[in-house]
């Protein structure tokens, strides 16, 4: 038996060789391409994603402040703004309309902003990105979701007594709203905003803006938009504790929770916890 053995390794032993040094070869391609191409490559994103956000966080901590202050503005005088009627047509006074939608408009201009910077990366790839990403997906979802506070799901805004923006509208004004500075990128002020949206040429912008603007338009204190503003401020509420945890560059606001009924409040808390599950939302 043995000597049968050692006659079969004598007449096999090229083919057993060449079978290991194939199968060393692959094995060793294999590791060098993980270690030499893959795992550098995985790094280099890493390090990508991170450093995109942390070159837009401040602007867009900033900028999703501007939002929250006109939003928590909306909310302490929505009696006031009822009867001077700062959100009506009628109002030869603009400015609180225009100044409502430039905040909206700068704040997903920088969303649109950083959206470009990362378009090849995952942004889901580490903790710190993804719950900045998810943040950002429902201050978005505030404008865009038809059920945000509800469970009917209406096929068009204009019949509904609530009322949001189509997603690639909302993001086509945060679109209008970049300008590209060298290299790098910036939003346009508010002079230069008001000067694009009266222009009589701007077909398509005056329409996103107009949609937009039907979320604002004569709001009431028992509107469903009102609810959906009260949501929103929270989200945002909970993005900015969550981004600038000590407020050294934003204020500590309250949230308005007794404003939406319970079942509106939950759903609202379960999207923050989805994001931040230990989230001190009070």
């Amino acid at each position: 038996m043995s000597d049968w053995l050692t006659k079969s390794f004598q007449e096999h032993s090229i083919l057993w060789l060449l079978v290991s040094s194939i199968l060393g070869g692959i094995i060793g391609a294999s590791l060098r391409f993980l270690f030499d191409v893959l795992l550098p490559q995985h790094l280099k994103d890493r390090r990508d994603i991170i450093a995109a956000k942390r070159k837009y966080a401040t602007p867009i901590l900033l900028a999703a402040d501007d939002l929250r202050k006109r939003y928590a503005n909306i909310i302490q005088h929505i009696g006031l703004i009822e009867r001077e009627g700062w959100l009506s047509p009628e109002n030869l006074d603009k400015y609180y309309y225009w100044s409502t939608l430039y905040t909206v408009a700068q704040f997903i201009g920088w969303r649109q902003i950083l959206r470009h910077t990362v378009v090849y990366l995952d942004f889901t790839t580490t903790s710190e990105t993804r719950r900045f990403e998810n943040f950002l997906v429902a201050i978005q979802r505030g404008f865009t979701k038809p059920d945000l506070l509800q469970n009917d799901v209406a096929s068009d805004p204009t019949r509904s007594e609530d009322k949001w923006v189509y997603t690639f509208w909302l993001q086509a004004i945060g679109d209008s709203m970049i300008i590209r500075d060298g290299s790098d990128y910036r939003v346009k002020e508010y002079a230069a905003f008001c000067s694009d949206v009266s222009q009589l040429d701007q077909h398509c912008l005056k329409e996103w803006i107009d949609a937009l603007g039907i979320l604002f338009i004569n709001l009431k204190a028992t509107d469903p938009r009102f609810r959906r503003i009260v949501a929103t401020h929270c989200v945002l509420n909970a993005f900015i504790d969550q981004v600038d945890p000590h407020h050294l560059r934003t204020d500590k606001q309250a949230y308005y929770w007794n404003l939406l009924t319970d079942e509106e409040a939950n759903r609202v808390r379960h999207q923050i916890c989805r994001i931040i599950p230990k989230a001190q939302i009070r």
